[in-house]
């Protein structure tokens, strides 16, 4: 489960099947006008039941012969690769499923679904030119007990955290000092386990009337716990998460809260940007977000208890998410404070972001420009190796690693005394089966360390098909000198590559 804003528990499949259910019925029940008549005009026919009684009253209108869902102009079904039970976005009766004591109704059904992507990268890195194959399989199990409440088991069989670094089934082409013929990284290591739930469906017995307020969300297991867009943390962790939503407050629309426990599997970024485990470090927070009529504003907290020499840290975030018209604007204010003794992984530091986007009038592509200022050195509370800095990806395409393989970010992401942004077009066409996205950026090192460079990056997607993804990507970097002092490898960089990607 992705623990992200809004709630503890976000299911959008689940709510997407709810709609198309709804949907089938309500189209079931109106006959269409385009059998009926055209530009919203209705003919009397023998599906449709006179309005006009006797008595000079009028009928209901509707007609009580059944229409199959119509479907004209839509998508087919996306099937998984496998499913048991009612079907994934599937027309026909919802099964009757089974009654629990506690009085809640589950209709069980299970799919599964995933990612594979396989990719070719080169790049050079200013020493070496590094070329290589890498794969990556994101594979999940969801069985869903009614919309609701679902179980979800997932696994990455084709890549594996060692030491804070991820590394993936492939090949190195060069340089020798890496080639070392096929690299096989396939495993079994569960990454993914977890149930979510709503306590008032699970025992609506307490509460049949609904008038008592139980509609807790509630989640535990192995998750992806995700806040401020991934900035204040992003990792993947065993964790039980209860929310509340639907709480009112003088002036506002809604406010919702989680209370959220950690207890394994927290990565915290060193100064060289690697996420090795910290084995007995628990994490508490407390996670708010209130909805105002003109903006929507979060604030996080979060506190990591260490027994060991990496410390314990306090880690909060304030966010405000706004539109203007047109225009759409994020603010950011982030923070990272230790209780005791500073550590690499655990060190003092500020991180302010702000993002500005708008789309032109007349078409769906995208401007946006970021901008960022870390004072002192900003940690997050915990980070995926995959995500390994506070900046990626939100800071733009040039901070951000692709996930796979060793091709990273063409700018440092690290959030270590450094100001920068990023400015940057997307473009979709063909029916938005294409899209071409442009960037340049930048980063200045605010005191005598860290890099100071600039880079432009382009990312070209095409959709194939009904599942496959091609992507091209490509990028050049210059590192400038930071008082006087030439970095130790070339100052020009470059890099590109092919991927290839398959949903299922």
């Amino acid at each position: 489960m992705q623990v992200k804003r809004k709630s503890c528990l976000r299911q959008p499949v689940a709510l997407m099947g709810t709609v198309a259910l709804i949907w089938a019925l309500t189209i079931g029940a109106l006959p269409s006008a385009a059998q009926n008549g055209s530009h919203g005009e209705t003919k009397t026919d023998s599906t449709q039941q006179d309005t006009h009684k006797k008595d000079g009253s009028h009928g209901s209108g509707l007609s009580d012969e059944k229409l199959p869902l119509q479907l004209e102009g839509f998508p087919r079904r996306p099937r998984p690769i496998l499913e048991i039970g009612q079907h994934f976005l599937g027309t026909g009766n919802i099964q009757r499923g089974f009654t629990l004591p506690t009085g809640a109704v589950w209709q069980p059904y299970f799919m599964v679904f995933g990612t594979y992507r396989s990719g070719v990268n080169s790049f050079y890195n200013g020493t070496d030119q590094v070329s290589e194959w890498a794969n990556r399989f994101d594979l999940f199990g969801n069985l869903y007990l009614t919309f609701t409440e679902r179980i979800l088991v997932g696994f990455r069989p084709l890549d594996q955290d060692v030491k804070g670094q991820r590394r993936f089934t492939g090949y190195t082409f060069q340089p020798e000092a890496l080639k070392d013929g096929f690299q096989d990284e396939t495993n079994f290591e569960l990454s993914t386990l977890f149930f979510e739930g709503d306590i008032g469906e699970l025992f609506p017995k307490l509460d049949p009337l609904d008038k008592h307020g139980l509609d807790y969300g509630i989640s535990v297991g192995r998750q992806l716990i995700n806040f401020q867009e991934g900035m204040l943390i992003n990792d993947v962790i065993d964790a039980v998460g209860i929310t509340k939503i639907n709480l009112k407050i003088p002036t506002a629309i809604n406010f919702r809260y989680t209370l959220l426990y950690g207890w394994n599997q927290l990565n915290r970024t060193n100064r060289a940007g690697s996420n090795p485990e910290d084995k007995d470090a628990s994490l508490y927070a407390l996670l708010t977000e209130i909805d105002w009529r003109t903006a929507t504003v979060a604030l996080d907290v979060f506190y990591v208890n260490a027994k060991d020499a990496t410390g314990d840290g306090l880690y909060a975030g304030l966010s405000s998410v706004k539109r203007y018209g047109r225009f759409n604007n994020t603010w950011r204010v982030l923070g990272s404070f230790p209780v005791g003794k500073g550590t690499d992984r655990n060190s003092h530091g500020y991180l302010l972001f702000n993002e500005f986007s708008w789309t032109p009038i007349g078409n769906h592509n995208f401007f946006y420009f970021n901008t960022f200022w870390a004072i002192d050195r900003f940690r997050s509370a915990a980070r995926d190796p995959t995500v390994a800095t506070p900046l990626a990806p939100r800071a733009g395409v040039l901070f951000a690693g692709v996930g796979l393989g060793r091709y990273g970010a063409a700018l440092s992401p690290l959030a270590d005394n450094v100001a920068g942004g990023a400015l940057g077009y997307q473009i979709f066409s063909h029916n938005l089966r294409r899209q071409l996205l442009l960037e340049i950026g930048g980063r200045y090192a605010t005191k005598d360390e860290g890099q100071t460079a600039a880079a432009v990056g382009a990312s070209y997607q095409l959709a194939l098909g009904r599942r496959w993804v091609i992507r091209l990507d490509g990028f050049s970097n210059y590192i400038f000198e930071v008082n006087n002092v030439k970095p130790r490898d070339d100052q020009l960089r470059y890099g590109g590559r092919l991927e290839f990607l398959m949903e299922f």
